[in-house]
């Protein structure tokens, strides 16, 4: 009888260990429960409320990417109508940093690919230094092309089309470019253009420009820069499988035409002369704006 006792008053000892166990474990758990519960909704307060603006931009700036459309610069003639500066298309091969890969090892094998394209002589297409400035630049300029080739032949934009399938990221871009007719007769006045450079945009003058946007140099070029150039504008795409478009784009405004009074200049004999009604102290060149651009004396 003692024994059975024992036996029994062992057993009930041991279940009541066994069952505090059990309900310490589960108060351990709801606790965890609760602690985690807790943070999420501390979590999900931040989100939906202090972090709100900031995460809805940032989630905006994902779903939608804004590309600058480039206005065509304005065309110079002279008073009887010739054409002495003019647009042509060119095309060009550019990087486009919202479709490049993301991890920069595949960013490497991209840039890899691209240093073993060679045209039909067998001379590699693009020079390794400047492919890697433009994947550098890739970086940080999100919504413009970075070109990579410029003036590209119709050969060079049929191999990059025929490997466009193994290089996303990489496109082909038609824009215009400068045209001078009579070629560099005139070319002290005219002036030409070119990309901006990074001492140029550091000067305060040029703080509505940016990387990669083209710019008269010297000449006429120069000087009515800011009326040649007109006004980008800018489209919104969704970045998605089809990277389809979600909004009409931003007409822009084309650049104004600049008309020359003087007698027509581009003349071999008169070449000497043509520097005196320009570039003189007392020319009189005096600027009359309408929706072209004169200039009289």
């Amino acid at each position: 009888t003692c024994l059975s006792e024992r036996r029994n008053a062992m057993l009930s000892m041991s279940d009541n260990d066994s069952v505090q166990t059990r309900n310490w474990n589960v108060l351990v758990f709801m606790a965890g429960v609760v602690i985690l519960f807790t943070i999420l909704l501390v979590r999900l307060f931040s989100l939906q409320y202090l972090d709100y603006d900031e995460n809805f931009q940032r989630s905006e700036n994902n779903r939608l990417r804004r590309v600058v459309l480039v206005a065509e610069r304005g065309f110079i003639y002279d008073r009887n109508g010739e054409v002495l500066v003019r647009n042509r298309p060119s095309y060009q091969i550019a990087l486009q940093a919202m479709h490049l890969p993301r991890r920069d090892s595949a960013r490497a094998i991209i840039f890899n690919r691209l240093l073993q394209i060679v045209d039909k002589n067998g001379e590699r297409m693009f020079d390794s230094l400047s492919l890697d400035t433009a994947f550098q630049r890739a970086h940080w300029i999100k919504n413009r092309p970075i070109r990579i080739l410029e003036d590209a032949s119709p050969e060079q934009v049929a191999i990059i089309e025929e490997h466009s399938s193994e290089l996303p990221g990489v496109t082909t871009l038609i824009e215009s470019r400068r045209e001078y007719p009579y070629g560099t007769l005139a070319s002290h006045v005219l002036g030409y253009t070119s990309e901006i450079s990074e001492e140029q945009l550091k000067l305060p003058e040029f703080a509505d420009y940016s990387q990669g946007d083209r710019i008269g140099q010297k000449g006429l070029e120069q000087h009515y820069d800011s009326e040649f150039r007109g006004k980008n504008g800018l489209k919104l795409v969704e970045v998605n499988a089809m990277c389809r478009e979600v909004a009409r784009p931003t007409l822009f405004l084309l650049g104004q035409t600049l008309f020359l009074t003087r007698p027509t200049f581009i003349k071999v004999g008169l070449k000497s002369w043509l520097i005196l009604p320009f570039l003189g102290q007392n020319s009189g060149l005096v600027p009359i704006w309408s929706n072209c651009l004169f200039i009289g004396g």
